[in-house]
């Protein structure tokens, strides 16, 4: 993963305020003026590689979500999350700075799960279904369940008590899960 702490400087808040207006109930920034690439009648900034909203200014490429979070706190924290994991969703109420770790306890289900569930996977061995959370990049065995939803309730309880706020997306999800396969959380 790229260093971010040599992190380039965004422009002054006082100049963001300068140069865009922020329309706090859709998360969204407008230039102030039109001019090259600048239109005023509609949202600025494109969706980059990464998913997250882009403009450039002077030139340079800057994350739409750190320019808003600049022009409300004058600050510039070294990882800024989203909330409801939206990343598009710029509003100042869904964004909080996190550190690398919490901001990593956010990626959803991964390609190569099996379970559909995050934190739970069958154990073929011994027939049963193991529970593990992820802590400082170490898998962490919670333990072996008969059913599936057994494993499922211990995971999200694990990650209620180590991740706190930064679990309640995944928590959402598999709770989700269980509704879509199972037609109820129990």
């Amino acid at each position: 993963m790229a260093d971010k702490s040599k992190r380039i400087p965004l422009p002054s808040r006082e100049m963001l305020l300068s140069i865009f207006n922020y329309e706090a109930s859709k998360g969204e920034l407008w230039w102030r003026e039109s001019g090259f690439n600048r239109q005023m009648d509609v949202p600025c900034g494109y969706v980059s590689g990464g998913g997250y909203l882009s403009v450039k200014i002077n030139g340079r490429l800057c994350s739409v979500h750190r320019l808003i979070w600049k022009m409300h706190m004058d600050s510039e924290p070294q990882h800024l999350d989203h909330v409801n994991g939206n990343r598009l969703d710029n509003r100042i109420e869904n964004l909080r700075p996190a550190i690398r770790n919490e901001n990593n306890r956010n990626i959803s289900v991964t390609r190569a799960n099996t379970s559909g569930y995050i934190g739970v996977r069958f154990d073929a061995r011994y027939k049963r279904w193991v529970a593990q959370i992820k802590i400082e990049r170490k898998a962490i065995f919670i333990g072996s369940y008969e059913t599936k939803v057994e494993a499922v309730h211990a995971y999200n309880d694990a990650a209620i008590k180590m991740h706190g706020d930064f679990a309640h997306r995944k928590i959402l999800f598999n709770q989700q899960q269980l509704i879509n396969e199972f037609g109820g959380l129990s």
